[in-house]
């Protein structure tokens, strides 16, 4: 059921500001060169790399030196994987990532990593038969449980177990080829995002051509819904000028919400304004680890479903597509019969494409970690 429509007077179309990550924004078209020219800037620039870290002169001095050197191993490993055709690629792009990790954790945990022995913080359980919908990751000491508490804030315990088929089912990249093979997790959920105002109220609107509360089972939704309603649609009659969209981006219907709670400040003369900038995080300060930027599309955010329904665990999407990536290197390393396109030709594929469209993701969140920063990348600076 509908709620009742809140008439916009006035609008601001923007995106969703974390207390953590601020935004940072590009006008042009997200590319792997541009990102690792952003990348190289912080190598290649003494006082902006030294700015990364903290301690004495000589404590940032050394931390600088291991950081050029990790971010140098990872340019190789990446220019290695651009060559490497298919699946096999997947083991020089997780190399490279897995540098990329080292690099950024030295801003958080230096001495573990500066004593150039530590575990990747993964490891694969195979199920024993050639399909991967039963495989496992388990979380270990090492790395990736370091990048979950650096990006986070939250630990994710040794022993933890998550589904890898799971992990690939929520990476949009990948949502076409994964219907081939029966998704087993919904797969992140684009949407656009705006602050809308009345003479006395501020608060933010959501808009997305998908259901955010098809399943009200999914504790995504269910966190969704208790700071947003829907509202009817034909009442929001500028819904495009609202969300600076245009008629080329939208086929069929959409869904529009709005958030529970308004916000305003009192004048000295006891009157009521809208209080725009505090309504900005309200999408953020709400759904947490749940919302990441965009990689590719001209929307706003993505939000990220738990790996399990029944399970409070929540992946950011950068951490989804690094565990995958393990997980595929893993397979080519050790496991490679199911990649074959004779006998396993639907994952086979699946996992081509993974290697195709996957690691320019991974390579965005590693710019947002190393930075603190989330990445918005919009060609022109508009999108109507």
């Amino acid at each position: 059921m509908h709620s009742k429509f809140r008439p916009i007077g006035a609008f601001i179309a923007t995106r969703p500001q974390s207390q953590t990550f601020v935004n940072r924004h590009f006008a042009e078209e997200p590319t792997e060169s541009f990102i690792w020219f952003r990348l190289r800037q912080m190598c290649d620039v003494p006082s902006i790399g030294m700015s990364l870290f903290t301690g004495t002169l000589a404590e940032r001095r050394a931390l600088y030196r291991d950081f050029r050197a990790f971010m140098r191993q990872a340019q190789t490993y990446w220019h290695a994987a651009t060559s490497t055709s298919g699946s096999a690629a997947a083991l020089p792009y997780y190399y490279a990532q897995l540098q990329l990790a080292k690099a950024e954790l030295l801003q958080t945990n230096g001495p573990e990593i500066q004593k150039g022995s530590i575990m990747h913080g993964l490891r694969k359980l195979r199920s024993g038969t050639a399909s991967i919908k039963s495989d496992y990751l388990e979380v270990t000491k090492g790395v990736f449980p370091l990048l979950f508490r650096k990006r986070t804030g939250r630990d994710i315990p040794p022993g933890t177990k998550i589904n890898a088929f799971n992990l690939l089912s929520l990476i949009p990249e990948i949502s076409l080829e994964m219907q081939d093979v029966g998704p087993s997790r919904p797969s992140a959920q684009p949407g656009y995002y705006a602050i809308a105002m009345d003479d006395e109220r501020a608060w933010s609107v959501v808009l997305s051509n998908s259901s955010l509360t098809s399943d009200v089972r999914e504790r995504m939704y269910r966190r969704f819904i208790s700071g947003y309603e829907e509202v009817p649609q034909p009442e929001f009659v500028n819904w495009r000028g609202v969300f600076a969209v245009s008629s080329r981006m939208f086929g069929g219907s959409v869904r529009l919400f709005q958030s529970r709670k308004t916000v305003s400040t009192r004048q000295p003369d006891g009157t009521l304004k809208p209080a725009m900038y505090e309504a900005i995080p309200q999408l953020s300060d709400l759904m947490g680890d749940y919302l990441r930027p965009p990689t590719k599309g001209r929307t706003d955010f993505v939000l990220t479903p738990t790996v399990k329904k029944s399970d409070t665990l929540t992946v950011p999407l950068d951490l989804v597509r690094y565990a995958a990536m393990f997980y595929l290197s893993s397979l080519v390393r050790y496991s490679p019969s199911a990649l074959d396109p004779v006998t396993e030709g639907a994952q086979a594929y699946l996992m081509d494409s993974f290697a195709n469209e996957v690691p320019l993701g991974l390579l965005l969140g590693a710019l947002d970690g190393i930075t603190g920063k989330f990445s918005y990348f919009d060609p022109g600076d508009m999108r109507l």
